[in-house]
């Protein structure tokens, strides 16, 4: 990014803001263009015409703008849906350096903006009441998603913690498939494809064993 621009010491001769991007502003040095910078840039490091430059302060502001662009972008990438920290860094590094997408991700975590746990807690919330999977697919996706160990399992912990809520949801999902494979003719076949089903959406084996063994039951009782 910065390697781009050839910098020279000097002073500020003009400073214009672009006719396409008003919040831009064209800096000059010595009566050339050097670079541009976000108006808020300009205001941090009190550029003035006449202000005389060096090297490395051009430098840390251009980078300054660069965190500046990199943080509108990842803004942006997070206003369609949540993100996890890993997600915005994935995003960043596709146009920024791992520095400056570290030091973004940084910033918003500070701020409160990204926040992992929050996002693994409501992400296993919504799969779990929403779409009806267990831990072990709400797991491997959050993994999928880049969420830190540690942290996605506090946050199964906190939506998974009721066992009887976790069973009525995989009786009800199995419930659901049981009833969808009334024509299968083989008892076995069918419990099978319901449990292989319950193990897909994310239930323990065991739970979906027992399901299954429950549900055929109560169609034995009620033949």
């Amino acid at each position: 990014m910065t390697q781009d621009i050839e910098f020279r010491s000097g002073s500020i001769t003009l400073l214009r803001a672009l006719d396409k991007s008003p919040e831009r502003v064209s800096v000059h040095i010595d009566g050339r263009f050097a670079f541009s910078l976000h108006q808020d840039v300009v205001l941090e490091f009190g550029l003035a015409k006449g202000k005389s430059l060096g090297v490395e302060e051009q430098v840390r502001m251009v980078r300054q703008d660069l965190v500046l662009k990199a943080r509108v972008l990842a803004l942006r990438y997070m206003a369609y849906r949540d993100r996890t920290a890993a997600e915005v860094r994935r995003r960043l590094r596709k146009t920024y350096s791992e520095e400056i997408a570290d030091e973004v991700v940084g910033g918003l975590r500070a701020s409160g903006l990204l926040d992992d746990r929050a996002f693994a807690e409501a992400f296993a919330e919504r799969r779990f009441r929403q779409e009806g999977h267990g831990p072990v697919r709400v797991r491997a996706d959050l993994l999928r998603k880049g969420v830190a160990p540690a942290v996605l399992e506090a946050a199964l912990d906190a939506v998974f913690v009721e066992q009887d809520a976790l069973a009525d949801r995989a009786v009800e999902v199995g419930r659901t498939w049981w009833e969808r494979l009334s024509g299968e003719p083989d008892p076995m076949k069918r419990k099978k494809k319901v449990c292989d089903y319950l193990v897909r959406r994310g239930y323990p084996f065991d739970l979906a064993r027992r399901v299954v063994f429950d549900l055929a039951r109560e169609t034995d009782r009620q033949a």
